[in-house]
């Protein structure tokens, strides 16, 4: 933060253990927000004379300090931290690209804890840190936690996602609001899966000779154990790995012992045991007869005839018989032969 050099050693660089201010740091985010252009941070907008005359103000120093390729691929990686990590739940509004980075510094005391955290974040447009820590705290012996803001309570250790990242979402959302969507370029596949490149075949080379290919090939040879081959002794193999290595990577060289051992005695294969025989077949059950039909049931009896109505008796005997001066009807008796 006073203007030095950040000390280049592992510490400082990759856990942030060196000084530096927000300004610092957003001007740092910017490079790799534009693809690794880096222009000298100034927080002067425009000069207006009293007399209201604009002044002219120098033009900003940009140069080029990192690759396209590479800066793209520190954008690939900060992206995640937003959608899938320390930073999650911090997305700007919109489907907004944006990648960032949480960062939190502990104190000094025996007990531990937070004392600094910071939120670091950029779209292809804007680039905004946020610190939260203990800027009146020259022993680093101030804890960051259980803090209240206004009506708020942050419970627990503060981390750079409790409040800075928060902080950061709403500066990068108002400040974006109008500007068009735009998204990063991704890495070419040097980037994301290394420098590849093809290894020499140095099989019955000297070991010299095998060692000066691959260091024009740009790698590190080391010579290996020996291992068997009919290659004349002493000279090399095979390689470790065999076709494609990173370049400026070790390759391992093996020479040959000269050697072929026999091939070991095959016995031969013990008989076949002999196969118990299979299992004599159990005859299926006699097939189950089926059941007689059921018998049908005899037609119903043939109700009988009602009896002959007997019709009544005639009214032959009431009536009278017949004589002069006896109405019609009346019964004619006759008399047969031999009656008297």
């Amino acid at each position: 933060s006073d203007g030095d050099e950040i000390e280049r050693v592992p510490s400082a660089v990759t856990l942030g253990s060196g000084s530096t201010s927000p300004l610092t740091l957003a001007s740092a985010y910017a490079t790799v927000a534009s693809g690794g252009t880096h222009c000298t941070p100034s927080p002067v907008l425009s000069i207006t004379t009293s007399d209201k005359k604009t002044l002219p103000l120098s033009k900003n120093q940009c140069k080029k300090v990192l690759e396209p390729d590479v800066a793209n691929g520190v954008t690939k990686i900060l992206k995640a931290v937003l959608t899938n990590g320390t930073g999650s739940g911090n997305e700007l509004d919109g489907g907004r690209p944006a990648a960032g980075k949480t960062g939190t510094a502990g104190n000094a005391t025996k007990a531990g804890g937070t004392n600094e955290t910071w939120f670091a974040g950029y779209t292809p447009q804007l680039a905004t840190v946020v610190w939260v820590g203990t800027p009146d705290d020259p022993g680093q012996a101030v804890r960051l936690k259980d803090v209240q803001i206004g009506d708020k309570l942050y419970a627990g250790e503060i981390f750079g996602s409790t409040i800075a990242a928060p902080i950061w979402k709403e500066i990068m959302d108002r400040a974006s609001a109008g500007m068009p969507i735009q998204d990063f370029s991704d890495p070419g596949a040097k980037v994301e899966a290394g420098d590849f490149v093809s290894i020499p075949d140095v099989s019955g080379m000297t070991m010299a000779d095998a060692t000066d290919a691959l260091r024009a090939a740009e790698f590190r040879p080391v010579i290996g154990d020996e291992t068997n081959s009919g290659i004349p002794q002493g000279r090399a193999v095979f390689t470790e790995p065999g076709s494609r290595a990173l370049r400026g990577s070790e390759v391992v060289i093996r020479p040959s012992t000269g050697f072929v051992p026999p091939p070991p005695k095959v016995r031969a294969p013990p008989p076949p045991a002999v196969k118990p025989p299979p299992p004599a077949v159990k005859p299926p059950p006699p097939a189950v007869k089926p059941p007689p039909p059921a018998v049908k049931p005899p037609p119903p009896a043939v109700k009988p005839p009602p009896p002959a109505v007997t019709p009544p008796p005639t009214a032959r005997a009431s009536l009278p018989v017949c004589a002069r001066g006896v109405p019609r009807p009346c019964i004619k008796v006759t008399r047969g032969p031999g009656g008297g």
